[in-house]
């Protein structure tokens, strides 16, 4: 059966800063264009050698394929239907999409957050989904605001403290002026035998389900090994 291309999800485009789609809009085609086609022809040469069920190089073959193929396809999902937004280009006194955010915990703690797309959040760079829930109770919220949260290990109170733009106060204006709409470059089309047998839209939710609500409960060991 000839493969479909991918419909654009519906409803509004979901967000990704700048960064964050080129860093995943090169690893997409790092692994289609580069990665995929060496292990295809490590797989075929391995299973132009004979018996493949105790080949070793055409098992790890495949089994790369599967993970290759897998990766590419929640990438494709997340670079479908998305609008891109330059931190460098923005300003204001709320708290909003791509801004740095630095809050006052409860107990005194201070914390500073980057607000940016699905599936782009890394913790150990301090970022946190726009969907999780406590950047949806950010959203809107000035300097001096107090809101509550809600996360996983419960309710916490947050003051907001500064506001600002890959580094750049919220009050000194952007480096970046765009004339127009910042465009996205072309992704990688995947090849047809791959479109035919997407991940299930269902199990890609519930993984950025997961990832917003591990936002603020980061793994003690997630940077071990």
């Amino acid at each position: 059966m000839k493969g479909k291309k991918p419909a654009a999800p519906k409803g509004p485009p979901r967000l990704l800063t700048k960064n964050g789609f080129t860093r995943m809009a090169a690893e997409h085609d790092e692994l289609l264009l580069v990665e995929r086609p060496k292990v295809v022809q490590g797989v075929a040469t391995a299973a132009a050698e004979g018996d493949r069920s105790e080949n070793a190089e055409y098992i790890y073959g495949k089994k790369r394929l599967r993970e290759i193929d897998k990766r590419l396809r929640y990438l494709g999902h997340l670079l479908r239907g998305i609008r891109v937004v330059d931190p460098d280009t923005l300003r204001g006194d709320t708290v909003c999409f791509g801004c740095t955010v630095t809050v006052l915990e409860e107990d005194g703690t201070e914390k500073t957050y980057s607000i940016v797309g699905e599936g782009e959040a890394e913790w150990r760079n301090k970022e946190i989904s726009y969907k999780s829930p406590v950047a949806r109770a950010l959203m809107g919220k000035k300097i001096g605001d107090v809101i509550t949260a809600l996360r996983p290990a419960g309710e916490i109170e947050l003051e907001v403290t500064a506001i600002s733009y890959n580094g750049r106060p919220h009050d000194e204006p952007p480096r970046v002026v765009l004339p127009g709409k910042f465009k996205t470059p072309p992704v990688a089309e995947l090849p047809p035998d791959m479109t035919d047998d997407p991940e299930d839209e269902a199990l890609l939710q519930a993984k950025f389900e997961r990832e917003d609500a591990d936002d603020f409960e980061p793994d003690e060991d997630a940077d071990e090994g």
